[in-house]
């Protein structure tokens, strides 16, 4: 919605409705300015009174929501402005998704893990495995000690970012999403009425009721109301799981006093040190320090930000963009060897250079470092002239590895760091490199990588290292899977190349009882994925069930006729109840005939294969539907070349197979258009 600057308060604006409707974006300005309102208030009042010139900003709301025009609140006074931020923190979030997602984890202690050993870290710690003392950062072995039963979850990234972006379209419905801080925080703006403390209270609890029937019962939110964003944030750390805090401005600072100096955001290990070193041990120490001395603590403008944000100011956004690109991975048990360690950050390096790439920044300097499973740790960087250059920074990465000392600790863990950036108009640029042409080169590898997935061309040095550096989450960078992965290999993990992306993929299959039914389910048990079986014929299906079980997959035999639309019905709500999901169906159950068909005695075979091959395809594919567009599954049909080449003994079967690959198709179709 395109409209003049609105002050402190709403006065007059000049919009018309065509341009209103036209501009993409209006609902969420709507909603902003919505809050300036209280349509059912007595000051709403009606008026008819045709005006000359600008109408207020009230009255304009007011009409295109009502239909009518109602007058604005008189006095920006009678308002005051105290909450200007309203915090959405995700409580275990990581832990919570997967929760949602696999139903049988709901109510059990849960570590989301990167992998399968015990020297590794958690990731992430469910609600229920938090009190047990198990959280982010504990040792898996350690992990398992605290808390016996505790599921072990491997990490899904992509997941996680899809709920996330989920939660953040879900939440801007309600009250618009100023920033995303991070994969599980966002911060929403406060305006007009809605900065009143019952009713910011009430779109608080919007917010939770929105999240709850829109993304799931088990993403439980804490959320904090300030007059700043760190007032808020600070609130919504300050009860969980599930909290509401709200601080106003005249309880501050005192309202912070009971909190612990680590308890606020900005504050770490290293800055509590460095207060401890200027005789400031707790909050109320901490608040009773001058602008000036805070600032020489600080060292820098810092401590006056941090002297406005704990009075409740509201602190002008500092300068943002990307400052420094980052990754680090946790090596697997066979891989903590000097030789597997630097293809891994070799590897490291090379993604971040086409992250760099991608983001238009040269980089100044490489740091990397060690994490050792003592705890000890090393690292080191260099100057670099601002480059580009995959080239540049790999060898600079063998300078300071040659650096690192010599000596037999485990390496627990890896990183690395781009940083000191420069845009393209900033830079200096080397006096001897000629990088014209490995430009065009770089442009080219990188094009490749997108298309056909990250592995398809990459330097050899990172040859033993060519299945590590693959997407991961950090709190201030949410990966673009696309980016990440390259279309290539997303199509590889959805099952259109290869078949390693049916782990943990719930799949539907019908006709499993035997044929290629149940040899598909026999193979993709193998391969991880969760089986809803179904068939008429239950010790069959049963049997197979049982042999997929035994190939380490979780099974459900689901006895069903899909001639019979309840029975479709029922199949798929079974498959939900059990898995929580569908991921793909599979149309595979059909019926066949051999006989010409001038010897036919009885035309209800005809009858019968056109229920079982076609309008089964379309009961369950009608069903499934909505599950596989929540999912972004696919739908697969099994049909036969009968139907192209034509077989005198099998004419009605011939008949039926394209109106079943045809149902397909439309279901394809529309899940695609969702």
């Amino acid at each position: 919605m395109t409209v003049p600057d609105v002050h402190a308060f709403p006065g007059h604006i000049a919009c018309d409705s065509a341009s209103r409707e036209r501009d993409r974006g209006s609902g969420r300005e709507v909603r902003r300015l919505l809050g300036v309102l209280d349509l059912d208030s007595p000051d709403a009042v009606a008026s008819t009174k045709k005006t000359k010139g600008p109408r207020p900003v009230a009255a304009f709301v007011a009409a295109s929501v009502r239909g009518v025009h109602r007058r604005a609140p008189e006095s920006p006074a009678r308002f005051p402005v105290t909450l200007r931020s309203l915090l959405v923190d995700f409580n275990s979030y990581f832990a919570s998704v997967e929760q949602q997602v696999e139903p049988r984890l709901r109510g059990r202690p849960v570590a989301v893990v990167p992998m399968m050993a015990d020297t590794t870290v958690c990731i992430a710690a469910s609600v229920e495995a938090k009190t047990f003392g198990v959280k982010t950062g504990t040792r898996v072995g350690d992990a398992k000690r605290l808390c016996p039963g505790i599921e072990l979850v491997l990490a899904r990234h992509e997941v996680y970012i899809d709920f996330h972006h989920r939660a953040v379209a879900a939440v801007d419905t309600v009250v618009p999403v100023r920033e995303v801080l991070s994969i599980d925080e966002m911060d929403c703006e406060l305006t007009g009425r809605w900065r009143e403390p019952e009713r910011a209270l009430g779109l608080a609890r919007k917010v939770k009721a929105v999240l709850r029937e829109t993304i799931g019962e088990c993403l439980r939110t804490s959320i904090g109301i300030g007059p700043n964003t760190f007032i808020a944030k600070t609130a919504s750390d300050m009860m969980k799981p599930d909290g509401l805090v709200l601080i106003e401005h005249h309880e501050l600072p005192q309202r912070l006093f009971g909190l612990e100096l680590r308890d606020l955001s900005g504050i770490g290990a290293q800055m509590e040190k460095r207060l401890h070193g200027h005789g400031i041990r707790t909050v109320e120490e901490l608040c009773a320090r001058t602008r000036e001395e805070l600032r020489a603590v600080w060292g820098g403008v810092g401590g006056e930000i941090m002297h406005q944000r704990l009075r409740g100011e509201s602190v002008a956004p500092r300068e943002t963009g990307t400052r420094s690109i980052s990754h680090s991975s946790v090596l697997a048990p066979d891989k903590r060897n000097p030789v597997d360690a630097f293809a891994i950050l070799d590897r490291l390096v090379q993604k971040a250079a086409v992250r760099l790439r991608k983001s238009g920044h040269y980089a100044s300097r490489l740091t990397v470092g060690l994490r050792y499973l003592d705890g000890s740790h090393w690292d080191a960087d260099m100057r670099l002239v601002d480059t580009q250059d995959t080239v540049t920074f790999l060898h600079a990465l063998a300078k300071l590895w040659a650096g690192r000392p010599a000596d037999r600790r485990t390496i627990l863990k890896v990183g690395m760091a781009l940083s000191d950036f420069v845009t393209q108009a900033g830079r200096s640029g080397s006096l001897f490199a000629s990088e014209s042409r490995s430009h065009s080169l770089y442009d080219t590898l990188d094009r490749l990588n997108a298309r056909f997935g990250r592995q398809a061309v990459y330097f050899a040095s990172a040859h033993k290292a060519r299945d590590r550096g693959g997407m991961h989450i950090a709190f201030n960078h949410i990966p673009d899977p696309e980016t990440e992965k390259g279309r290539g290999e997303k199509e590889q993990r959805r099952g259109k190349k290869g078949g390693r992306g049916m782990k943990d993929n719930v799949v539907v299959i019908t006709g499993a009882s035997r044929g290629i039914g149940a040899e598909l389910a026999r193979q993709l048990a193998a391969r991880g994925a969760m089986l809803a079986l179904a068939a008429r014929d239950r010790p069959a299906l049963e049997q197979v069930a049982a042999e997929c079980v035994a190939r380490g997959a979780r099974a459900e035999a689901i006895v069903a006729d899909v001639a019979v639309e309840d029975d479709c019905r029922r199949m798929v709500e079974q498959a939900i109840a059990a898995f929580g999901r569908i991921d793909t169906l599979v149309n595979n159950a059909g019926a066949t005939m051999w006989a010409r068909f001038d010897e036919m005695s009885d035309m209800g075979i005809l009858a019968r294969i056109m229920q079982v091959n076609y309008l089964g395809a379309v009961y369950c594919t009608h069903h499934a539907l909505p599950h596989l567009k929540e999912s972004r599954g696919r739908i697969v049909g099994v049909a036969s070349l009968t139907a192209l080449t034509g077989v005198p003994t099998r004419s009605g079967y011939a008949a039926s197979t394209p109106c079943a690959a045809s149902s397909t198709r439309c279901g394809s179709s529309s899940r695609t258009r969702a």
